[in-house]
């Protein structure tokens, strides 16, 4: 960080009079310049210059995130990008005018742009992509202390026309942005900018919905209008969607009837927009489609307009979410059916949407597959296919003679995540069963207790495992015969809640944890613990006798201790002082291990959500350098 700040300070400081060209592809600034002056920073080729502003920008948003919490260093399902705003780039593009086009070239190259993200209580809301590349832990996760850039991020706020042929990445999330209008009623038509270099679309049913709703809106001045000449809806001259038809031939006189007419009609004219600028590009444009409550018919109308505009291979993302209200007729199934899918997501919590066919449909023999995130308590009979690299599921339905051979069928599996809602039967539990020669990071939640047997077994079988990640709402003590396991695990991830759950309220003992872990392993580089809203904190002193004193001959690979805050929903907390969300500081500590000495203070580091220009005190984390504390603490032995 400092070395980026020098180079910021360098930048400010230079004067120059280059002109840039945004189309100039040439990989040397040295023409702008001559060769006389004094060399700057930018006379560097511009690729020099592209990796220089990404670290900037990753250092930047490092404490920013839309989330509310933070999520930096989580192996979460569900990727949260850190956030930037078009705001905050105008000082970085007036640094001089070669960067004003180099700045926004790299920021878009990396960024998904939502101009209106929807916000709620100070947070932003959404912006949540499917994990589609496994994790796989490797020497950068230690050398950059479990942070790696992201080298993805989310941009808000407003970009100007001219500087559209620089967005390659569009999220059409929530609020309406980017369309246009012309005419009213049944003659209103919609369009799109052309976004000549977009390369991926994220497209959320919602964001259709909301659109048509804000125009719908416009309407309303009118429904005299429309309720008086509904019958024209049957003869509209413009194919749709045969729901969609439906409704249109449907004579009524009722009020909300004809409101949702006009927002299915709209919805089908502004998605038609949406195909036909994507249609009309000369490359593909990879296309992730989000359905999610409380839309329904909205997944069929962008399938459909996909189909029509020929371009439904441009689809490689699936993310769906079922609930009562969700609606999938005969036709849309055929459309579904046309999806050659990379990725999917079907989530149906306590309804029956999701069923057999539509689950097989999408999954079963879907060569194409590399990531499957499916959760349906209904539908537990699927065969999942062979080349999945990610898979995220129940355990109950991967352990399924539907599956086996196991170790066959998943050869190229890189990560794994089982939720176990009941016992396994012991016939799996066999190493030559449970071997799985690709794997490098496994996930387990739910009841681990039961499963222990189990989940030993698989890390026993697969010495390629490197990642262990444990989501349990319950005590840790109960299960510390996993731990015996472990002996080829670097990165252990802990948490006291499950998956879904936003935050635990169970009692954490932090010391206990510390001691059932360290005494049972010995290959660990890295241990992130999630702690609880009712977690006790530890003295300083008390982490560097475990880490160098009492624990020394397990730690000897151990580089870095996270702990994770969890406290975000407790209003009361509101402290400036971060010390002390994470060390016992109930007497006041003189002692060499006191937190707030100077050597110790070069020892930890607490980062965190920036939040009005400060870290939230609910939203951190601590991060522990352990062979610090051990250099530390034998040079207090020595004196």
């Amino acid at each position: 960080m400092v070395f980026l700040n020098v180079i910021w300070n360098i930048l400010k400081a230079e004067k120059t009079t280059g002109t840039c060209n945004s189309n100039d592809s040439s990989s040397s600034n040295a023409c702008c310049y001559n060769s006389s002056q004094k060399l700057f920073l930018i006379h560097l080729p511009n690729e020099i210059l592209s990796m220089i502003i990404l670290e900037l920008l990753n250092e930047w948003c490092l404490l920013k995130y839309i989330d509310d919490r933070y999520t930096r260093g989580l192996l979460d399902s569900l990727q949260i990008p850190p956030e930037l705003s078009t705001d905050h780039m105008i000082s970085l593009t007036q640094a001089n005018k070669l960067f004003y086009c180099l700045v926004w070239t790299v920021t878009l190259k990396h960024s998904y742009w939502n101009q209106n993200p929807y916000e709620e209580h100070g947070f932003v809301w959404g912006m949540y992509f499917l994990k589609v590349k496994p994790f796989v832990y490797t020497k950068n996760t230690v050398q950059s202390r479990g942070i790696e850039p992201v080298n993805q991020f989310y941009i808000k706020g407003p970009i100007c026309q001219d500087h559209f042929d620089y967005i390659q990445k569009l999220c059409l999330e929530n609020m309406p942005f980017l369309i246009s209008s012309i005419g009213t009623g049944i003659i209103r038509t919609f369009k799109v900018p052309k976004l000549r270099y977009l390369t991926t679309l994220s497209l959320t049913t919602f964001f259709l919905m909301n659109s048509a709703l804000k125009y719908e809106k416009l309407e309303e001045k009118l429904i005299n209008h429309w309720m008086r000449s509904h019958e024209i809806f049957g003869d509209l001259n413009i194919e749709l969607p045969p729901f969609v038809e439906g409704m249109m031939k449907n004579q009524t006189t009722d009020k909300t009837e004809i409101q949702n007419k006009i927002i299915a009609y709209y919805e089908v004219l502004i998605c038609q927009a949406i195909a036909k600028m994507i249609s009309l590009l000369d490359h593909q444009v990879e296309c992730n489609i989000s359905h999610l409550p409380p839309t329904s018919g909205e997944l069929e109308i962008v399938l459909w307009c996909f189909e029509k505009a020929n371009i439904t291979s441009h689809i490689r993302t699936l993310r769906a979410m079922f609930d009562s209200d969700t609606i999938i007729s005969s036709h849309c199934i055929k459309l579904l059916a046309a999806l050659n899918l990379e990725h999917v997501s079907l989530v149906c919590d306590k309804h029956e949407a999701l069923n057999k066919k539509i689950a097989s449909l999408l999954i079963e023999n879907k060569t194409a597959l590399r990531a499957v995130y499916y959760r349906n308590e209904h539908v537990v009979d699927l065969s999942f296919p062979h080349h999945l690299k990610f898979l995220n599921t129940h355990s109950h339905i991967f352990f399924s003679h539907l599956n086996a051979p196991l170790s066959k069928r998943f050869t190229m599996l890189v990560e794994l995540a089982l939720d176990f809602q009941v016992q396994i039967h012991q016939n799996f539990i066999e190493k030559s069963i449970l071997h799985f020669p690709a794997l490098q990071t496994l996930t387990v939640s739910g009841k681990l207790d039961i499963n222990i047997d189990l989940i030993s077994c698989i890390l026993e079988s697969n010495p390629t495992v490197t990642t262990l990640s444990l989501y349990y709402h319950g005590f840790y003590e109960d299960i510390e015969s996993l731990y015996q396991s472990l002996s080829h695990v670097k990165l252990l991830n802990i948490s006291y809640q499950t998956q879904f759950e936003d935050h635990s309220t169970l009692k954490f003992d932090l010391e206990s944890l510390l001691d059932v872990i360290l005494r049972n392993t010995k290959s660990l580089e890295i241990i992130m613990i999630h702690q609880s809203s009712k977690t006790k904190p530890l003295s300083f002193s008390k982490f560097a006798t475990k880490l160098a004193c009492q624990h020394k001959q397990n730690t000897k690979h151990l580089r870095y201790l996270y702990v994770y805050n969890s406290t975000r929903y407790r209003s009361t907390l509101i402290t400036h002082n971060l010390v002390s969300i994470f060390f016992n500081n109930y007497k006041i500590d003189k002692s060499k291990l006191s937190p707030y000495n100077s050597a110790v203070k070069k020892l930890y580091w607490i980062d965190g959500v920036l939040r009005d220009n400060k870290v939230d005190p609910r939203r951190c984390r601590l991060e522990i350098d352990v062979r610090g504390i051990k250099k530390l603490m034998s040079q207090f032995n020595t004196s």
